[in-house]
């Protein structure tokens, strides 16, 4: 009788940490979706703004270097934003991908044909 009593209890108590366990798993997995968006956006910040400081720095140091100030400034600053403007562009692209945006549908043969590879009709999907 006292072995059923504790089994029950050891059961109950069991079950409460499966569940508390499970709510402290969901809740991790939340937070660990919105930190890899964080992770994406100060990527994609750091991306834009290096590319636009590395042709600010070549452009000064060129005009110190030819005295041609601010010509060659503007242009290497204006080439970075278009380069940071460029590796975002490349990397939203790569994201896209992998998540199966703009990425083609190819069919097999068999799908084509509508025959499965065994010679045998697929079954119908009725919507």
């Amino acid at each position: 009788m006292a072995d059923d009593q504790r089994e029950e209890e050891f059961d109950r108590k069991l079950q409460q940490a499966l569940v508390r366990e499970e709510l402290v798993e969901d809740k991790s997995k939340t937070e660990a979706a919105d930190l890899s968006g964080l992770g994406y956006g100060m990527r994609l910040a750091t991306e834009f703004l290096g590319g636009t400081f590395v042709g600010l720095g070549i452009g000064y140091v060129l005009d110190r270097l030819f005295d041609t100030s601010p010509v060659l400034l503007l242009i290497f600053t204006f080439l970075g934003f278009g380069a940071g403007m460029l590796n975002i562009y490349r990397f939203v692209m790569k994201m896209d991908d992998s998540i199966g945006v703009n990425r083609p549908a190819y069919l097999t043969e068999a799908e084509q044909t509508g025959r499965s590879d065994t010679g045998e009709n697929p079954p119908k999907n009725s919507p």
